[in-house]
């Protein structure tokens, strides 16, 4: 079996479409809730045996636990079977890039009620646009100047998604809703109710921030939180992808963990400039 350090491990998995491998958790549920790597599939190494049917074959798989040692256990068992392994050495203990958190239900219901590409793309516009108000809430509240440009920037960047978002949907489509109608069927969609609606990646932006436990006194705070949001939404539409299986909502919901994949990408690329910026 190959053996990834976290930093190839992460190259690795940024490198292709989320569909191209399986990321396999073989630890505990509980351990799962707690932090995973974004659309990870969760089998314990102890039902590994009984339940490889549920992994796919024709793609490499990407297997980690918490330090090491049981995702070698669970990788031996793979290439026994004649699986494509990759062990993360360190585990997840010694990953570098942003984590999602919750069980692996969450969010599903709602997003498995999809039943068309169409309803897809309505639903991720609305978790955008929770999001941007949720930013633009912190900029109104900023107390310093850095901070508020910091949110501003983030709201822009959801406007910006959001714009990508339309396109993929009126792309080729015969009969597409105009910008502003498609929008505000969007805002109709969200789940929730006023006072905690869901954002990207199944969560209420709100509760979600309060508890990360992250404190947002400055702009490299801001950028931590818009990480933690978009693992949240990689791992959600890759897991939605999944359970869904084919068909256009599942392309639909692979197209939007992909996009969210770019997005984590870039929100990183700032986050390294700011770190740097602030060193120097």
């Amino acid at each position: 079996m190959r053996q990834l350090t976290a930093q190839e491990a992460r190259t690795f998995l940024e490198s292709g479409k989320t569909t191209a491998r399986t990321l396999l958790d073989v630890r505990q549920p509980f351990e799962y809730q707690e932090a995973h790597l974004p659309g990870a599939q969760l089998v314990p190494l102890a039902e590994l045996p009984d339940r490889l049917g549920e992994i796919a074959r024709d793609k490499p798989v990407v297997v980690y636990c918490r330090s090491g040692h049981r995702s070698m256990a669970a990788a031996g068992i793979l290439e026994s079977h004649g699986f494509d392994v990759l062990n993360l050495q360190g585990g997840i203990s010694a990953w570098e890039g942003a984590a999602a958190v919750g069980e692996p239900h969450q969010g599903l219901a709602f997003c498995l009620a999809a039943q068309d590409a169409e309803s897809v793309w309505l639903l991720a516009c609305g978790l955008e646009m929770v999001l941007q108000e949720f930013y633009e809430e912190f900029m109104s509240r900023a107390e310093t100047q850095d901070l508020r440009l910091a949110f501003r920037q983030l709201a822009g960047f959801e406007v910006r998604h959001r714009e990508r978002i339309y396109r993929l949907y009126a792309k080729e489509r015969t009969g597409a809703l105009e910008r502003e109608e498609f929008e505000q069927e969007a805002w109709r969609r969200v789940p929730g109710d006023r006072d905690g609606d869901l954002a990207e990646g199944g969560v209420e932006p709100r509760r979600f921030a309060e508890s990360s436990g992250l404190r947002i006194e400055g702009a490299r705070d801001a950028l931590e939180l818009a990480m933690q949001f978009e693992a949240q939404a990689l791992d959600f539409y890759s897991r939605c992808g999944v359970r869904v299986g084919s068909g256009e909502a599942a392309a639909a919901m692979q197209q939007m963990a992909q996009e969210e994949q770019a997005h984590l990408r870039m929100l990183a690329g700032f986050l390294e400039r700011q770190a740097a910026g602030q060193e120097a």
